[in-house]
């Protein structure tokens, strides 16, 4: 379990590397709910919070409490962005760097060995943009471009795993139909064609089976896929996705970010979950550059974490 004792006087709970989400990170407040912001705390954060004036919220999981400083304080520790930074650096650095080519109509940087690995570092950085980027949507409530942006993080780590894998137990046709869509130029595709893509239930189907000795396991399948489609709600625009936009006070949809501070929980919590994913990302990616060292780091952040996510 990680130390939750704190570094320095502050009263901010910190391990090493990491910081638990806490009242240094400024949420504003959240849409139309007065004075107060939604916040989770947890039981064993409690303690330091006396002396605030917050109390519990109408609906509670038994983890959240609510702030007249209109703060979001989450119960589960996190990895600091600049510990994501700092890690793909160390890493990117195993990698061959892209060179200045001719591309028509004129010069861009590309990888010209187009390994498995600078795949996967591509994927990898999309990753960590990509947390930065939701963030900023969930900062703002903008919630349904957040679940949009989350369908794009499920299938850049399943991507960066289903490349590892291949690296570490050999290429199927599978691989090479992915890498031969991934690295083509749009200059190599008719106007009536369009980029070909692996079938997700393809990937999730051939990571399911190197998990499981060689057969793959049916229910990790569809819970992934089920996941899959209802992000996808986000993505397409679904009815029943929009309507949360809809504000019954004003009578009118609400175009500057949600207010229902219940949603709002709702997709903080579980966007905890793609920090702590993000580590399974970059200990995949160590994996495939062989880096033991990085590896074991990533491991250790990973472990520390994972009580805190099962």
């Amino acid at each position: 379990m990680p130390d939750m004792t704190p570094s320095d006087g502050s009263g901010q709970p910190r391990l090493d590397g990491l910081i638990l989400w806490s009242m240094e990170r400024h949420w504003g407040r959240i849409g139309d709910v007065g004075d107060w912001g939604k916040c989770r705390v947890s039981i064993g954060l409690r303690p330091k919070l006396r002396g605030l004036n917050c109390r519990q919220p109408e609906r509670s999981r038994k983890r959240c409490i609510i702030l007249d400083t209109g703060l979001i304080i989450v119960s589960r520790p996190t990895p600091k962005i600049e510990w994501f930074r700092s890690t793909f650096a160390v890493l990117e650095k195993r990698v061959p760097p892209p060179h200045c080519v001719k591309n028509n109509p004129g010069y861009n940087y590309r990888y010209e060995e187009k390994t498995i690995q600078q795949a996967i570092l591509q994927k990898t950085a999309r990753y960590i943009s990509g947390l930065q980027a939701a963030e900023l949507l969930l900062k703002n409530r903008f919630l349904q471009e957040l679940g949009a942006l989350q369908r794009t993080l499920d299938e850049f780590q399943e991507d960066v795993i289903f490349l590892t894998l291949g690296y570490m137990f050999g290429f199927e046709k599978l691989h090479e139909d992915y890498l031969q869509a991934f690295w083509a130029e749009e200059s190599e595709m008719s106007v009536s064609t369009n980029r070909y893509q692996t079938p997700r239930k393809k990937i999730r189907a051939y990571i399911s089976r190197i998990a499981n000795n060689g057969t793959a396991a049916s229910r990790e399948i569809e819970v992934a896929s089920y996941l899959a489609r209802s992000f996808s709600g986000y993505v397409h625009g679904a009815s029943p996705h929009i309507m949360d936009m809809f504000d019954p006070p004003s009578k009118g949809f609400k175009l500057n970010g949600i207010s229902d501070p219940n949603l709002v929980e709702d997709h903080s919590s579980d966007f905890e979950n793609y920090w702590f994913r993000g580590t399974i990302v970059m200990v995949h990616f160590a994996r495939s550059v062989e880096d033991q060292k990085s590896m074991n780091e990533i491991m250790l952040v990973h472990n520390q974490l994972a009580p805190h996510y099962h």
